[in-house]
C-alpha cells in the first residue's frame, strides 16, 4: 500500500543520502520508481534499507523478483543517481 506521506517520505529521502534511507523509504522508492508490488513486498520483508540497496548484486534483485539484468542495471543507475543527487 502506497500512501501519499509515503510518497512525501520517499521525496524526502531523496534527498539524503541513500546509504541513510530506512526500509519503507526504500520500499516508497521503488514504488517511485515503478517497479512491481511483488518487488517492493519482497525488498520489505528482506527489509532492504539503504546501505543494502547500494550493495544489491544481480543474484540479491532476482531474489527480490527482478530477473532482467537490463532491469537491474537501470535500478541500479537510478540508485546511483539518487545518491549522487544527495551529496
Amino acid at each position: 500500500e502506497c500512501t501519499d506521506a509515503k510518497l512525501s517520505a520517499a521525496k524526502a529521502a531523496s534527498h539524503a543520502g541513500v546509504e541513510s534511507w530506512d526500509t519503507e523509504s526504500v520500499a516508497a522508492w521503488l514504488v517511485l520508481r515503478g517497479l512491481p508490488a511483488e518487488v517492493v513486498r519482497e525488498a520489505r520483508e528482506a527489509d532492504v534499507d539503504g546501505a543494502t540497496l547500494l550493495e544489491l548484486t544481480h543474484e540479491g534483485w532476482a531474489e527480490l523478483g527482478v530477473a532482467s539484468k537490463v532491469a537491474q542495471a537501470k535500478i541500479r543507475a537510478a540508485v546511483r543517481r539518487a545518491d549522487h543527487h544527495a551529496g
